[in-house]
């Protein structure tokens, strides 16, 4: 697995959307950075969805990590819908 001018924020919302789980950035670092795993991609991994999902597993590997807390997650609630009225 291999990224490429990749923010913090950015590799947030990848993790986010892998985890299906809002992931915060707090690292505070600025800029881009690359990342080469060391994780060999296979065909079983391809098969089964893609490498994408290694990014997880290679979190440490990118000397960061993962921890599971409790928190206020903000969210857009659509509560009502109408059909638009004439002009």
């Amino acid at each position: 697995v291999s990224i490429y001018q990749t923010s913090m924020p950015q590799l947030a919302s990848m993790l986010s959307n892998l985890q299906r789980a809002p992931v915060s950035e707090q690292t505070g670092l600025p800029g881009f950075y690359n990342f080469k795993s060391q994780t060999v991609v296979t065909d079983e991994d391809f098969k089964s969805g893609g490498p994408m999902h290694l990014l997880v597993e290679a979190v440490p590997e990118m000397g960061l990590k993962l921890v599971k807390t409790k928190g206020v997650v903000e969210k857009f609630v659509i509560d009502n819908v109408e059909s638009p009225t004439a002009n």
